[in-house]
């Protein structure tokens, strides 16, 4: 009987596949021929509806000889009472031939072995006594079709594990009984474990904190069984106890039926990002600290260095006026320079608060329309006769610091007029919009700058006059400067000697700076 073919019925079906009148071929494993010629009669029977090849072994071992050289469609295995090598054949062949559907045939009395026979990889168990035409024909149709589920359910959970492993985030898999059935290796390393075979078995929760075991049991879970999908952060503990904070994707994978198949969780280390922002929280508070500091120091220059040079102002003044008889014209100068020299500490103390406050010390932002915020400017400033100040177009209305705006057009168009050589002097306001930008430009007809001067002009403390001429800190370009790279634009100079200089800055069109009418300055 080993290795006879039987062809034991020549009627078609429409299998649930489409495909019309396909041949079955079935592995039958028995000791003896009873259960060959009642399977015979059965499939040959008139109602069955169904095309059959069966091919006889005597044992299992003859049946992994011939599951290794030919190919078959279902396994049906006699399983004789109390035989335990049997049950550990099931196991054996299922083990190597997973995508086979297996069928095991018990006594009338033994239905406790083909439970163990599913428990170790039968598809299902048929009792002798009870095999009709259309049970066992509808039986090995059915195991044929759930065995080709299957083995597409596993297919589309092999990519997410191919997926997985290629990918840099820890991943796993769990049944609907909450037991994990695959991790991938970078699971393993943030878990601290050697291999997958560690954790696979375990419960899915079994790896968290015990409170987050009890939200995932009573919140997250079943949120995920009715078919949510959740993402937020989590913690695991590893295998040595230290916990690992995450950010987790757990979702449900279904098959092309919109079945689902198990449960999947990616998950994110973010054990260094936490170290990050922890650094950058004790960052943020020594900085607040610092500036806490430097309000400070601002109360101590404005009250208790300026009070000293107000007595220092104070008693020279009074010598000046009440000794003016007794004093010579060289006391007189000492005690005008004095009073001078007060005047310019006064201005630098003030000059150098004004400095630390940009950036540090924010108003409001309002709408401000910049053509008559230079109007008040140059009334400021009240230029000399012989200097005209002209706005040459509309300038547009932005969103902004009042304050700050107006210290970079006080600094510009006043350093325009303080240092104006000509007698015929002229400076121009323009604005024209390029790339994003508003681009400003303050332009006179002074004395101009040389260019290795270009840069150093802006650097804090330096002027380009003899201190004794000229009442100039060194600081208003400096904080000009600070104000326009701290609403991300930018401020530089050209210039030629003799001729005058052009100031140029940049404000961004967007985002801090936001545009709310200009059409003259956009056609500009």
């Amino acid at each position: 009987m080993n290795g006879d073919k039987t062809s034991v019925s020549d009627i078609t079906i429409q299998n649930r596949s489409g495909e019309d009148g396909r041949l079955i071929n079935i592995l039958l494993v028995e000791k003896d021929k009873t259960l060959t010629c009642h399977v015979r009669a059965v499939l040959f029977s008139p109602s069955q509806t169904a095309k059959f090849e069966i091919q006889i072994a005597e044992n299992p071992a003859e049946a992994v000889k011939l599951l290794l050289c030919e190919s078959f469609d279902i396994i049906l295995l006699e399983l004789e009472l109390g035989d335990s090598n049997k049950i550990e054949a099931v196991r054996k062949i299922r083990s190597s031939n997973p995508h086979i559907p297996i069928i095991v045939i018990t006594e009338s009395a033994d239905e406790e072995a083909g439970i163990q026979a599913i428990k170790n990889g039968a598809d299902d168990y048929l009792i002798k006594g009870k095999i009709f035409a259309d049970v066992l024909g509808r039986g090995i149709r059915y195991a044929i079709e759930r065995r080709k589920e299957r083995k597409e359910a596993e297919e589309q959970v092999a990519i997410f594990r191919r997926l997985a492993e290629a990918s840099g985030e820890g991943f796993c898999m769990a049944d609907f009984e909450g037991k994990i059935t695959y991790v991938n290796p970078q699971l393993c390393t943030i878990l601290g474990e050697d291999k997958p075979q560690d954790i696979t078995g375990k419960l899915f929760t079994s790896y968290y904190p015990q409170e987050m075991q009890e939200r995932l049991q009573s919140d997250i879970l079943p949120a995920i069984w009715r078919g949510e999908k959740w993402s937020g952060e989590l913690a695991l503990v590893t295998a040595e106890g230290q916990i690992i904070p995450t950010i987790e994707n757990i979702f449900l994978i279904y098959d092309e039926e919109d079945k689902p198949l198990c449960l999947a969780d990616v998950i994110t280390d973010i054990t260094e990002r936490k170290k990050t922002e922890k650094r950058q929280a004790e960052l943020l508070d020594k900085i607040k600290y610092v500036n806490q500091e430097l309000q400070d120091f601002a109360y101590i220059v404005s009250h208790d260095l300026k009070t000293p040079l107000r007595g220092i102002r104070t008693v020279a003044k009074w010598m000046e006026s009440d000794y003016a008889d007794k004093l010579d014209e060289n006391a007189k100068k000492q005690l005008g320079l004095l009073v001078s020299r007060s005047d310019r500490m006064n201005k630098l103390i003030d000059d150098v608060l004004q400095y630390s406050r940009v950036g540090r010390i924010r108003e409001e932002q309002t709408q401000v329309n910049l053509n008559e915020l230079v109007r008040e400017v140059i009334e400021t400033i009240g230029p000399a006769c012989g200097i005209e100040i002209r706005i040459e177009k509309e300038l547009p209305t932005i969103i902004c610091e009042r304050t700050r705006i107006s210290q970079v057009f006080q600094n510009l168009i006043g350093n325009a007029v303080k240092h104006m050589d000509k007698p015929a002097g002229l400076v121009g306001i323009d604005c024209a919009r390029e790339d994003g930008f508003w681009k400003f430009s303050v332009t006179d007809n002074g004395p101009g700058i040389e260019k290795e001067n270009f840069e150093r002009i802006f650097q804090i403390f330096q002027t380009l006059s003899p201190q004794k001429t000229d009442d100039s800190t060194g600081i208003g370009l400096t904080v000009a400067k600070k104000i326009v790279e701290m609403y991300g634009g930018k401020i530089w100079v050209e210039s030629e000697v003799g001729k005058g200089s052009i100031f140029f800055f940049t404000l961004p069109c967007t985002n801090t700076m936001v545009e709310v009418s200009l059409e003259t300055a956009s056609n500009g």
